[in-house]
């Protein structure tokens, strides 16, 4: 009877890597070991293939060369049962030269991925509705996963109970422990309207599953601790119902923008499309490649995940009742034991040895994916001058990359008072130019002489002494009452009121 084992490719260090793996996982070991002879591409003695045991499952080391190196689209699940055992694998394998990832997934120091999973979190997703969407949330903000801050964050408490239940207990779960997420309220929030003034105690943000905020939270928290963000998690199928309660919304959509794009009453901000996957039953025919031409999905029956809601159509797809096509972050965050997530591609299926698949072309609009957005009511824009409420707009620039210094619209009030401090410096230059260019002309000459009346830049200069000093420091300016000097000349014209005189 055939034996089905999986063969990881290395660049010389096969053996190394496999004497690491049967030392980290109990119940492991080395079962066979062959080397390289003379004139190989490798040095004589360095060994070709090693075949291992991790846990009773097989695989094999094989020592080819630097044409593939390890990716993602392979890993090694481990589930562990308790949070000793994640951490010592966890910490055993990102030694010397690992790499740790989100959500229980590492690099060890020769490129493989793996995935280090306490078997708790299974039984907390299992559970199903807004605990296991929380439980998702947490997961996906954390690298290594921990145990207790699950349990923490899975839990809904009543008032006057702690997070485990008991009715007076100190005990209660930290709300720091629950990534982008503030403890659940007893009460419904109740109804925000909306104003583009007024102060904000906290910020309200309302996400839809597999979106990640945390990098703009976190920067949230840096620059406006005043203002704390209350993350809420909220069903697709509902999200524009959110911001009944919530100030922002991290909405999904079609490739079309429906149903946010161009909604009434609703201000929106595009923010980056989302792949989608296949999620597929173990035993599918695609399960065989490392990704899913979207024309292999022409005869099988596709879930509607819309009305079933992601979760239900991950358990479906589990249980062989058809494939669900979902988006990438959704479905690490309802991933199940009995599914294969494969990426979807254009690709034409012979090229993946997947040849007695469905011709080239079908089913391409699966292609299109999903889009997020950024929303929030347009009652709390200013209509007269199109600002945002401050907090707000402060939000949307931390969502669209704004520096600290750019990431707030000035309000109205600073807008006007700008204006009127570059009104008033304009009035101060002009000042100033007239005193440089003409102050000797305001006076009349203490003898009579009238002054210039159109001196260059500033007014003519005064009567003086002999009546033409006023000729000379204008520019082209009278002297006297009708003389006219020459450009800066010494000498003014003999006027009709006669010379000035001393």
């Amino acid at each position: 009877m055939a034996t089905v084992s999986s063969c990881l490719w290395f660049n010389g260090q096969a053996e190394e890597a496999a004497e690491l793996y049967v030392s980290l996982v109990p119940g492991s070991r080395v079962t066979s070991v062959s080397r390289y002879g003379e004139g190989a591409s490798f040095p004589a003695g360095t060994a070709i293939m090693v075949e291992f045991e991790l846990a009773g499952v097989q695989f094999q080391a094989l020592n080819g060369g630097p044409q593939f190196p390890p990716s993602e689209y392979f890993s090694i699940s481990l589930l562990c049962e308790d949070q000793a055992e994640v951490d010592a694998l966890w910490d055993g394998l990102v030694s010397d030269g690992g790499e740790e990832g989100q959500c229980g997934w590492l690099k060890d120091r020769f490129g493989v991925s793996w995935q280090v999973v306490p078997r708790r979190l299974g039984e907390l997703m299992a559970a199903g509705g807004e605990s296991a969407g929380r439980v998702g949330a947490a997961m996906m903000g954390m690298s290594r996963l921990v145990v207790s801050e699950l349990e923490a964050t899975s839990e809904d408490t009543a008032p006057g109970e702690t997070a485990a239940g008991n009715p007076g207990s100190s005990a209660a779960p930290d709300s720091s422990t629950a990534p982008e997420a503030s403890p659940e309220q007893a009460d419904p929030p109740a109804p925000l309207v909306p104003s583009p003034a007024g102060p904000l105690s906290s910020l309200t943000v309302a996400l839809v599953p597999g979106v990640q905020p945390g990098k703009w939270l976190d920067r949230w928290a840096e620059r406006r601790p005043d203002v704390p963000a209350v993350v809420v998690h909220v069903d697709e199928a509902a999200q524009l119902d959110a911001l009944a309660t919530a100030h922002v919304l991290f909405a999904r959509t079609g490739p079309d923008g429906a149903p946010v794009r161009g909604r009434e009453g609703l201000l929106t901000i595009p923010l980056y499309a989302e792949a989608p996957v296949a999620v597929l039953p173990r035993e599918h025919v695609g399960a065989l490649a490392e990704e899913m031409p979207v024309c292999a999905l022409a005869d099988d029956e596709l879930l509607d995940v819309a009305s079933l809601g992601y979760e239900a159509a991950s358990g479906l797809a589990g249980n062989g009742a058809g494939v669900a096509v979902v988006p990438q972050a959704v479905a690490r965050v309802f991933g199940r034991r009995d599914t294969e997530t494969r990426p979807l591609t254009d690709t034409d299926p012979g090229t993946l040895g997947l040849e007695s698949l469905a011709p080239q072309g079908a089913r391409a609009e699966l292609l299109e994916g999903t889009r997020v957005w950024l929303c929030f009511d347009k009652a709390w824009q200013d209509p007269a001058t199109g600002q945002n409420h401050p907090v707000i707009e402060e939000f949307v620039g931390i969502v669209r990359g704004r520096r600290a210094e750019s990431s707030r619209q000035p309000s109205v009030q600073e807008r006007q008072q700008a204006e009127a401090q570059r009104r008033l410096k304009e009035r101060q230059g002009s000042s100033s130019s007239v005193d440089d260019d003409g102050a000797a002309g305001r006076g009349r000459s203490r003898a009579g002489g009238s002054g210039q009346r159109n001196g260059g830049r500033g007014a003519g200069g005064g009567g003086a002494r002999s009546g033409v000093r006023g000729a000379k420091a204008g520019r082209g300016g009278q002297s006297g009452r009708a003389g006219q000097g020459g450009r800066g000349g010494r000498g003014g014209g003999k006027g009709t009121g006669g010379k000035g005189r001393r």
